[in-house]
């Protein structure tokens, strides 16, 4: 559907833009650049954040804006990106990149040894990121009408209260549809160097984490991660009892959130720079709009 932008009227000319990068602190640009991916991002396509999700619909009725009204051509965006996300088998599984996967089966059966069992998986996931990568086509990227041109909906909001609060309602469900599917958009493209410094950065972690993974299975005895998976399932109803033993009630976990501990504060940490991380990552709409502004020629 083309650039999205309206034609000009008359020729605008040259335009020369000129860009100098002075890193802010110690450790130069680059450095600067990967720890941005782990700080809050200004803007995005659609910035997901966990306390989006889990906020109750109800609380989105009472909002004075009218971007969370229920959109008819929302839902067929969003049933279109469903689509786009779980349109057949992986890529794993689909010829001719199931060659690949078929050499990996063959390692993965007779040569892979217990503590090699982590980088066998990594390397799974990066033969379905490189085929992502290879099949990725934003030749036929498509703008919807309504990204361009943002027009109210006069017809919903002069609609009575009560419709209103309905569309309301079900418009917050659609929202929070759009970010659970922008999340899952952005993980899929992590691994597909859509983002080649994200995906770099995210292949990087997991290969430290294999490498740990493989260290502590080489020396831990071999039944004992067969042991902690079943103690795993088997704990939760005594985990729930000792709480309640340790008289956590309400008032307690109340308590609780006003002053985390230990375990509390690491895990709001690492749901903050995963969910930054993610959020620098593209979705759908911010892959399209990187595709539009690179076929952009400037003189």
């Amino acid at each position: 559907c083309g650039t999205g932008l309206p034609d000009p009227e008359t020729p605008l000319g040259h335009l020369r833009i000129k860009i100098d990068v002075h890193p802010y602190s110690s450790g130069g640009p680059h450095k600067n650049l990967i720890l941005s991916y782990l700080h809050a991002p200004r803007s995005g396509a659609a910035v997901v954040t966990w306390r989006d999700i889990n906020k109750d619909a109800k609380d989105y009725v009472a909002e004075e804006n009218n971007d969370k009204v229920l959109n008819f051509e929302g839902v067929l965006r969003l049933v279109s990106r469903i689509k786009m996300l779980i349109k057949g088998p992986p890529l794993v599984m689909r010829p001719p990149y199931s060659i690949a996967t078929m050499v990996w089966l063959y390692l993965a059966c007779f040569w892979t040894s217990a503590p090699q069992v982590p980088w066998m998986m990594l390397a799974l996931m990066g033969i379905e990121g490189a085929s992502l990568f290879i099949r990725r086509d934003l030749s036929e990227t498509l703008i919807w009408e309504s990204e361009v041109q943002k027009k109210e909906k006069k017809g919903i909001l002069e609609l009575g209260g009560v419709l209103k609060k309905g569309l309301r309602l079900i418009g917050a469900y659609q929202y929070k549809l759009s970010l659970i599917v922008s999340a899952l958009e952005r993980a899929k493209n992590s691994i597909s160097f859509a983002d080649t410094l994200g995906s770099v950065m995210l292949y990087a972690a997991l290969a430290f984490l294999c490498l740990v993974a493989s260290i502590l299975i080489s020396i831990m005895p071999v039944g004992l991660p067969w042991f902690l998976v079943g103690a795993g399932a088997l704990l939760p109803p005594y985990v729930k009892l000792y709480k309640l033993y340790m008289g956590h009630s309400k008032i307690c976990n109340a308590e609780k959130r006003k002053n985390p501990d230990f375990f509390d504060r690491f895990k709001m940490s690492a749901l903050s720079l995963a969910e930054n991380f993610l959020n620098h990552l593209p979705d759908q709409y911010e892959l399209a709009h990187r595709h539009i502004c690179d076929s952009q020629i400037i003189v």
